[in-house]
């Protein structure tokens, strides 16, 4: 038996069909699945979560390396440059300035009966 490792999308989704599929054939009481088909079904699982874990770490940098302290496999996924973010803050020349903000406006307290001296 070996360990595939899922690559792409297409795979992936093929392997969502084929445990969806699995899992109903797994819970109907009639049938009959055998431990060998719930052993792939256990790796087929894992594998896709592999590669979700990789699609992540390809569009948040930082998981990598909380995947890897905490022991969690993932499958490393090349991405175009202009699709991954920057872990790296912006230099401050391109941050945009913030608003000004509107001077504060003096509350007068007024009394109840102001409302009466208007001349």
């Amino acid at each position: 038996m070996s360990a595939k490792r899922i690559e792409n999308d297409e795979q992936y989704e093929k392997a969502r069909e084929w445990l969806v599929k699995t899992a109903q054939k797994a819970d109907d009481p009639l049938s009959d699945v055998d431990a060998k088909t719930m052993r792939i079904y256990d790796m087929t699982s894992e594998r896709m979560q592999e590669y979700r874990r990789g699609e992540l770490v390809r569009m948040f940098p930082g998981l990598r390396e909380v995947y890897q302290k905490l022991g969690y496999a993932f499958v490393e996924l090349d991405a175009p440059e202009e699709t991954r973010l920057s872990a790296e803050p912006e230099p401050e020349s391109q941050l945009r300035p913030e608003p000004p903000t509107p001077p504060q406006r003096e509350e007068k307290k007024s009394a109840l009966s102001d409302w009466l001296d208007d001349d």
